[in-house]
């Protein structure tokens, strides 16, 4: 046994010291056994959780591999009652009324728990959203009478999608800005879109520049 673990378990050492000696002496990364040991599951639930991105890890040359810090974090904001159960993390689309919603809500919470809307774009929302970093996520994502069989159809890509709740709240109306100089052109999509102009694009992944 080594010398500074062998000290904290002795007779008079108290239960708070020994706990901390065992943590200082866990290495900091998990393998999938070593996770399977510390969570009491059994390893392949543990590459299936992986898989799904419900646990914190990533892939090192191949083998799973999981911050030791971040699996006690993800265990407390998993348990009903965590530390961190008083909060609501919005990603996803950027939209005004959502933000105005949010910062609403944030108004009327107060200090009681932690509210925020970070408009990533729909694709990035909804990684976020599956690895367990927000809350919700919205969608903005093709037509508006499309939308029953478009936002299934996109949820089903991610694994996480059977726990998840698809909401439809509200319309938007989706187009282009305009310098004023075009607007004498008209509005025909495929028009300007011939043009030698030069465009400035939302983010990768975003419904409107899917659009």
């Amino acid at each position: 046994m080594p010398d500074r673990l062998r000290s904290a378990a002795g007779p008079s050492a108290g239960r708070t010291e020994l706990l901390a000696a065992l943590l200082e002496l866990s290495p900091r990364f998990l393998d999938v056994k070593q996770v399977s040991e510390y969570l009491n599951l059994n390893e392949k639930k543990v590459y299936t959780l992986a898989a799904e991105g419900r646990i914190p890890g990533t892939k090192v040359t191949g083998k799973w591999m999981f911050p030791r810090e971040l699996i006690d974090r993800w265990m407390l904001e998993s348990s009903h009652g965590g530390v961190l159960n008083d909060r609501l993390l919005v990603a996803g689309s950027d939209d005004p009324l959502m933000h105005r919603m949010v910062m609403s809500l944030a108004r009327d919470t107060g200090p009681r728990g932690l509210v925020s809307y970070t408009p990533t774009g729909t694709r990035l929302g909804l990684e976020l959203l599956q690895a367990g970093r927000a809350d919700a996520c919205t969608i903005h994502w093709g037509p508006s009478e499309e939308s029953h069989l478009r936002h299934p159809a996109l949820l089903s890509q991610y694994t996480g999608h059977r726990r998840w709740v698809l909401i439809r709240v509200f319309r938007r109306e989706q187009g282009l800005i305009l310098h004023p100089a075009l607007a004498r052109v008209g509005t025909d999509v495929a028009e300007l879109v011939a043009r030698p102009l030069r465009w400035a694009m939302r983010q990768e992944g975003a419904g409107a520049r899917r659009f």
